[in-house]
């Protein structure tokens, strides 16, 4: 039986924190409107523009970020 394993890296730096699965070459990005409400959560290698931003712990879509 083949397993996979993933390790779970936590980064818990000053200000924020960002989670993932090790292995990982894209991070999770929300766009944010100008309302300040997350509209969208995508994964890129970096941010696509303005809009977008590195998600915090939690962030789903409809919570203000």
């Amino acid at each position: 039986m083949d397993e996979e394993v993933a390790a779970l890296v936590v980064d818990n730096g000053s200000g924020m924190e960002k989670s993932g699965f090790g292995g990982d070459d894209e991070s999770d990005y929300a766009k944010v409107g100008s309302d300040g409400i997350v509209t969208a959560i995508q994964s890129y290698s970096a941010a696509p523009s303005p809009e977008w931003k590195l998600c915090k712990t939690n962030t789903v879509v409809g919570s203000p970020y």
